[in-house]
């Protein structure tokens, strides 16, 4: 049994419309849940995002799927403004080119969210495909292989209070009947359904998730309560979804016949603060409780012991800054250290990051790649117009066009033979010759 207690005030990311424009399965991935405001005012962000991708597995040595992100408000339904910036990454492959693409990418909303391909490159594996946008993040993982085998890509949605009873959508591939779904530790005991060729469920016990239907890449099912142990507000616990594949019998002594385990692919999170919160004595489902109601010591008030992410800044404990996430590119790491331009740490939305704020030595002081054709004047350069064509006045070389330089500028030159040579066929004012 796997069970682990964590505690956050992230906001739980509500599952919005997939994009249809794509093929496949669509489902959204995990995220961490939304928490009630915490005392003094603090209050998460609403974003939610969903997931969309054309495929759940691709064959290493060079396929590509498709995702595509739909940001909305949690309050509004309405989503981001257009160039709003997105981080994308991906933990295998290459976002964006199989050859020249990067691991992770800064992108800009259009219609509500982003779409980019991910290239699966040389490595097998399970590849972690993130997209973060404020304090918001999901993920989606996609299998890279190259034989088919059991997979789960995602659980939607990926959370629920600790009552359950939500329907959620396993999208995965290569399900068969008879199988068992298990929310590993959810129950304390680890309890599964099974499902039977006809679609009556053939074993279960009472407290756990109950599978209405089974296909080769989804399985639909109802999450049972969590009763593992006490959830309180600020407090979450993070759970397996196991599927088992089964050999005939069902659950009474069946044979397993495969089986996948989704890490902490479902949350559960918890409401409400113990009654006894305040009274100065560790009760239980209480971390801490120091019976003062000062929100900025080593104890909150809903009697959680403050962390990074919690969505305070806690300066005393070497914080400068608490976004109440754990996204990397949104000005606030992980760590809860500010991200900044000079300080020697590429970030995801950085192209490089030397340790200073200086131009002119391959990393300009707004950490962007200094080189010829990035359409920025860096030092060294007479021109760049941040393009590849050499037919203009500014060449690929960075240098100001003119005749002698191999180039021939359209509109202005018949010839540019690289010399200033006379009768070679393009004479010294780069004029053809008869």
């Amino acid at each position: 049994m796997k069970t682990r207690l964590r505690f956050t005030t992230v906001g739980l990311m509500a599952l919005g419309t997939l994009f249809l424009i794509l093929a496949g399965c669509s489902t959204d991935s995990p995220t961490e849940p939304e928490q009630p405001p915490l005392p003094g005012g603090v209050v998460t962000g609403r974003w939610a995002i969903a997931i969309d991708s054309s495929a759940n597995t691709m064959e290493a040595g060079g396929d590509s799927i498709v995702f595509a992100a739909t940001i909305s408000n949690r309050d509004t339904a309405t989503p981001p403004p257009d160039g709003a910036t997105v981080i994308v990454s991906t933990t295998l492959g290459l976002i964006g080119d199989p050859t020249t693409g990067s691991s992770a990418l800064v992108l800009q909303t259009f219609g509500g969210g982003v779409v980019f391909e991910v290239f699966s490159g040389v490595d097998e594996g399970t590849a972690t495909v993130e997209v973060a946008f404020q304090n918001a993040m999901a993920r989606r993982d996609v299998m890279i292989t190259r034989e088919s085998f059991l997979f789960i890509a995602s659980v939607t949605p990926n959370s629920s209070s600790k009552t359950g009873g939500v329907t959620v959508v396993i999208d995965g591939e290569n399900f068969a009947e008879p199988l068992q779904v298990t929310f590993v530790g959810a129950t304390g005991s680890g309890g599964a359904l099974a499902l039977g060729a006809s679609g009556v469920s053939i074993g279960a016990s009472s407290d756990v998730a109950q599978v209405s239907s089974v296909t080769s890449s989804q399985i639909v099912a109802t999450v049972p309560e969590y009763t593992a142990g006490a959830l309180f507000d600020g407090q979450f616990a993070a759970v397996d979804v196991k599927v088992d594949l089964l050999g005939a019998g069902g659950t009474g002594g069946a044979t397993v016949v495969t089986t996948y385990t989704a890490f902490d692919a479902f949350t559960y999170f918890g409401f409400g603060i113990p009654a006894s919160c305040g009274n100065s004595q560790l009760d239980e489902g209480e971390d801490c409780d120091d019976g003062n109601t000062d929100n900025n010591d080593d104890c909150r008030n809903n009697c959680v012991v403050p962390f990074c992410g919690d969505g305070l800044t806690d300066s005393g404990r070497g914080e400068e800054c608490d976004d109440a996430n754990g996204a990397d590119g949104d000005g606030c790491r992980d760590d809860c250290t500010v991200e900044e331009c000079g300080d020697g740490i590429p970030d995801p939305q950085e192209e490089c990051d030397d340790g200073n704020v200086q131009s002119g030595d391959g990393c300009s002081d707004t950490c962007e790649l200094e080189a010829c054709g990035n359409g920025v004047l860096d030092t060294g350069e007479q021109c760049d117009d941040g393009d590849l064509d050499d037919t203009d006045d500014c060449p690929t070389t960075c240098e100001d066009a003119f005749c002698g330089d191999g180039f021939v500028e359209a509109g202005e030159e018949e010839c540019d033979d690289g010399n200033l040579d006379n009768l070679d066929g393009c004479d010294d004012t780069c004029a053809i010759e008869p």
